[in-house]
């Protein structure tokens, strides 16, 4: 099984319709914010994560919150 590394990459957080959300540092960070931006307390709908190359937006889930 392939296993997917990522170095050197930012996380999108995208809304499903693609508004972004956050750009998080690191995958851990990442899924923290699309945990909670997905839950009934976020409030978004379905979102998902996938690579940039852009600037993180914020730093821990804390400095999104």
């Amino acid at each position: 099984m392939n296993k997917i590394v990522l170095h050197n990459f930012a996380i999108e957080v995208r809304e499903e319709s693609g508004r972004l959300i956050a750009i998080m540092p690191s995958l851990n960070q990442a899924r923290r914010v699309a945990n909670y931006a997905s839950s009934p307390h976020g409030g978004y709908n379905n979102v998902f994560m996938r690579p940039s190359c852009r600037n993180a937006t914020h730093q821990r889930f804390e400095e999104w919150m």
